[in-house]
């Protein structure tokens, strides 16, 4: 469905796989484009707390039965 395997999430959030990341113990990691990244928020958090609030409030979508 989406050919990034972005699940459609490229709208609310970038993909940093670029970096070095670190934890409060001072441990380290390389990132790597397709295997170590973590994301950033391009939306305010108020805009994102106004997408989910929608998607809440919605039916939940129908899905057809596969064929056997």
């Amino acid at each position: 469905m989406y050919p990034d395997n972005s699940c459609g999430t490229n709208e609310y959030f970038e993909e940093v796989s670029t970096d070095t990341g670190r934890l409060a113990n001072g441990y380290q990691w390389s990132m790597q484009p397709g295997h170590r990244m973590y994301l950033t928020q391009k939306l305010s958090t108020s805009q994102t707390a106004t997408s989910i609030e929608e998607l809440m409030v919605q039916s939940p979508a129908s899905i057809p039965a596969p064929e056997n």
